[in-house]
Order: C-alpha cells, then sequence, then structure tokens
C-alpha cells in the first residue's frame, strides 16, 4: 500500500452534480482520532466535582469553537460555492456559516462524509483480506 507522508489524509472530492461537474464540488477529509482528541483538548473543560464522598468529572465543551474547528479540519475545499452568484472563500467562518445555516449544503456534507466513511471501511476490510 502506497502513502504520501506528506499528506497522511487527503481530501476527496465530491461533486455537487455528477452529471455535470462545472456545477462544483466540495473536497473532504475523514477527522482522525487524533485530530478529535486534539479538537477537544481546546474546546473542552473538565472539572473535578464531590458528590457524597465520590470524585467524578463533569466535563463542558464551547459547542461553536469545537463545530469550527472540526468543520475547517474535515472540509478541505469547495468550488463552485457562491454567495448571490460571488464566489465564496472556503474559509472556517464560511464553513461554520454553511454548515449551521444550510440545509442542503449540510446534508450534502454528511451524506459525503458517510460515503467516505463506507469507502474506509471497505479498504480496511479488502486490506485485511490479504
Amino acid at each position: 500500500m502506497d502513502f504520501d507522508l506528506k499528506d497522511l489524509n487527503p481530501g476527496v472530492e465530491f461533486l455537487f452534480d455528477e452529471n455535470d461537474p462545472e456545477k462544483g464540488s466540495v473536497t473532504l477529509r475523514a477527522c482522525p482520532q487524533e485530530k478529535l482528541s486534539a479538537i477537544e483538548k481546546i474546546t473542552d473543560t473538565v472539572k473535578v466535582k464531590f458528590r457524597r464522598g465520590q470524585k467524578y468529572d463533569v466535563t463542558k465543551r464551547n459547542d461553536k469553537k469545537y463545530d469550527s474547528l472540526f468543520w475547517d479540519y474535515i472540509i478541505v475545499d469547495w468550488s463552485g460555492v457562491t454567495d448571490k452568484g460571488k464566489k465564496m472563500i472556503c474559509n472556517a467562518a464560511n464553513k461554520v456559516k454553511l454548515m449551521n445555516r444550510s440545509v442542503y449544503f449540510s446534508g450534502f456534507v454528511a451524506d459525503c462524509l458517510e460515503q467516505l466513511g463506507e469507502a474506509q471501511i471497505k479498504k480496511q476490510k479488502e486490506t485485511e483480506k490479504n
């Protein structure tokens, strides 16, 4: 199996319309556990509490920051995404705005991530067979 050590988690391009590539695309990548842990480290605060002599942790997450970091990581790039006909820059703020406010865009991304996950599972099973 061949790897690119400079980019171990490359993005995969998904076309908005398979029959018309000119309509644009979004490039996504899976979020590995190491990156999720790093995001959680930034966005989660853990407080130790005691109740009836028992010690336990209470985790509070900054959901806005978590979403921003997560969507910024998995959405690598896009083309054909516009705001009233003007090209929309692929940056963290626009990624979050589209994911939180556009049912179409967030649904499309969710479907693509599901396809990406299924492809990874299939590839892993094929690798295990060999």
